[in-house]
């Protein structure tokens, strides 16, 4: 008989301790932020370079796998709500920066919990 070491990975027991999971995802030489919120059943998707498809289809697939991966190990049922945040910081079209945005979204996430991005023109 064939078992899986799947549901040894995480437990609901171990998830319940905590309200945010990140995730870096790298796609095409670009990183952007993925983060489940597992008390609101929110994934968001922080990309800083805007109207990326790719970046947006990775972010789909990783809720239909995260989605079968929870109801599998018994640790969230509904299927998680996705939004691409199209407010956070905005990398130059010519810079390599990406990576960088990515520790500091999680850092301001991580400190501030989910956030509001205000911007004031002066």
């Amino acid at each position: 008989m064939m078992k899986s070491s799947l549901p040894n990975m995480a437990t609901k027991r171990d998830i319940d301790k905590v309200d945010l999971l990140f995730f870096v995802l790298f796609t095409s030489n670009h990183w952007n932020l993925f983060m489940v919120n597992v008390r609101k059943k929110r994934a968001t998707s922080y990309n800083s370079i805007k109207g990326s498809k790719m970046c947006m289809a990775t972010a789909k697939r990783w809720v239909t796998l995260l989605d079968a991966f929870f109801k599998f190990c018994g640790i969230i049922d509904d299927p998680l709500e996705l939004i691409n945040d199209d407010q956070c910081p905005d990398q130059s079209s010519d810079s390599a920066d990406c990576a960088l945005f990515v520790i500091k979204f999680m850092e301001t996430i991580f400190r501030k919990g989910e956030i509001e991005w205000r911007f004031s023109v002066k």
